[in-house]
């Protein structure tokens, strides 16, 4: 008899257990709250017309002893009016906000966390706009045999006539003259490629005369974060010797009598000029008179697109110059006059007005920088700089003695 009832207790166990099917998890008893707001830019503050908002909790099913499932549910959703307005009713929970744009999927939003507490709230939104990347790459070649050239630097530019890029590459020589350049997406870019002097000191990349800017215009917004790829190859001209022409002559030394001391640490003197067009600086000459036996380290090459210190350089570079004794005499019996030379430069400036730096570098004796008898683009004056102190010295009425030669673009 016992053997009997047992056997019927336990299925009626079971029945009552499971009777009426799997376990459900019990909505939490909750009072709906409005929440509303304006979803806006962060960029410029403007409302993002269509943008859905969504209301969301990270929730658990399927539990047993050991473990859970987990999902996320969409508690709400709407969209943005004209301005921005929104308005969605929420029971009383927490809930990750992620707010999206239909129309314009560069739009979105960081998600949110928002409590919902009794009484309406207000939940003011804000999207920033996610531009996709620019890549540009492609291969630098010679025109004469068509091999790839290494060393060779690769600008983008904003603008056609910017002196400073916004992003660079140099070809490589394990890569096979091949560069790849990656920026935030812009609507128009210039692409050019160049051998510079002052980006790539070290390289070899010489004699080739510099590109013609290529324009690239890309559609940034509606792609998300998908990149605009553009592929530009370039063949750069070597540098013909009957190009090569004088760009600004500001006249030879007048004599050992006349010029200023012009040493990196004490005094730096810096002189004007002006390019009539688009041109690449290839080769500085100037005068000075240094010190008898003493020891040349470097000079300090520095162009600014305005006064000394008052704008940023476009050029910038430490190289040691040549240096061979000229007729102009000496100065004191102590001071011997030279010819400086910089060869091999490629510095590509637009039309304009520049000032140049020629500040050397001696083992604890100075130079002096020989002043001009004038030659045929002389700008007169010249601004005196001490570099113990940030403000330039005043314009004097004497010149200093340059040329600068290369060809325009």
């Amino acid at each position: 008899m016992k053997r009997s009832l047992l056997s019927i207790a336990i299925p009626l166990f079971f029945l009552s257990a499971c009777g009426e099917g799997p376990a459900r998890l019990t909505e939490p008893e909750t009072v709906e709250i409005t929440i509303e707001g304006y979803v806006t830019s962060v960029q410029d503050g403007s409302p993002v017309q269509g943008a859905s908002v969504n209301a969301t909790r990270r929730e658990s099913y399927n539990c047993d002893l050991v473990f859970c499932s987990y999902r996320t549910r969409t508690w709400g959703s709407t969209e943005t009016d004209s301005t921005g307005y929104y308005r969605i009713s929420l029971p009383s929970l927490c809930f990750e906000f992620l707010v999206y744009s239909v129309s314009e999927p560069s739009y979105i939003s960081e998600r949110q966390e928002v409590c919902v507490s009794d009484g309406d709230q207000r939940v003011d939104i804000q999207m920033r706009l996610t531009e996709p990347t620019v890549i540009v790459s492609g291969r630098v070649s010679s025109s004469v045999a068509g091999n790839l050239l290494a060393a060779v630097g690769v600008r983008v530019y904003d603008d056609a006539s910017s002196a400073e890029p916004i992003a660079t590459d140099v070809t490589g020589y394990l890569s096979r003259g091949s560069y790849e350049i990656s920026i935030d997406c812009r609507e128009i870019v210039y692409v050019q490629a160049t051998c510079r002097e002052s980006l790539f000191p070290s390289g070899n990349c010489t004699g080739w005369m510099d590109s013609e800017p290529v324009r690239l215009t890309s559609e940034c917004l509606g792609r998300g974060t998908l990149p605009v790829r553009h592929r530009v190859d370039f063949v750069l001209e070597p540098i013909s010797e009957t190009a090569i022409r004088i760009l600004f002559d500001n006249g030879s030394s007048s004599g050992p009598q006349h010029n200023y001391a012009n040493t990196v640490g004490q005094q730096e003197l810096f002189e004007d000029f002006t390019l009539d067009e688009t041109s690449t600086i290839t080769t500085i000459h100037w005068q000075q008179h240094d010190y008898n036996g003493s020891v040349y380290l470097y000079t300090d090459v520095v162009i600014f697109s305005g006064l000394p210190f008052d704008a940023r350089p476009v050029f910038s570079s430490t190289i040691e110059a040549d240096r061979t004794l000229n007729a102009t005499g000496t100065l004191f019996d102590h001071w011997a006059g030279l010819d400086y030379a910089i060869e091999g430069l490629s510095i590509t400036l637009p039309a304009g007005t520049y000032w140049l730096g020629l500040n050397a570098k001696f083992d604890g004796v100075r130079s002096g920088w020989d002043m001009s008898h004038g030659g045929p683009n002389t700008i007169p004056g010249f601004r005196l700089v001490k570099e113990d102190t940030p403000t330039p010295g005043n314009v004097v009425g004497a010149d200093l003695a340059f040329t600068l030669s290369g060809y325009p673009q």
